[in-house]
């Protein structure tokens, strides 16, 4: 699951009285899965001079900034479960 996933599933609720009368009842539920814990960095960015004189580094600093630094983090969901490492995105 993800965040911003939607479980949808219906039941029918079974209610019985001490007279042995059944009552059936329809039941649908909707869980919408929301991520409220922020990822830990696990390597935050890296700093990088970069020094302007036209020697076509340009290319080389667009992938570091892509790259977001270098940058890696882990998340957890709300229910505490490791969703996993990865680059900063």
């Amino acid at each position: 699951m993800r965040e911003k996933d939607t479980i949808e599933d219906f039941y029918t609720v079974i209610f019985r009285d001490s007279c042995g009368a059944i009552t059936e009842v329809p039941v649908a539920v909707r869980i919408k899965v929301e991520d409220r814990i922020p990822p830990k960095i696990v390597y935050p960015a890296q700093n990088k001079t970069v020094e302007c004189n036209d020697s076509g580094n340009t290319e080389e600093l667009l992938e570091w900034l892509k790259d977001h630094g270098g940058a890696w983090a882990r998340g957890y969901g709300s229910s505490g479960f490791d969703s996993g490492e990865g680059r900063v995105v």
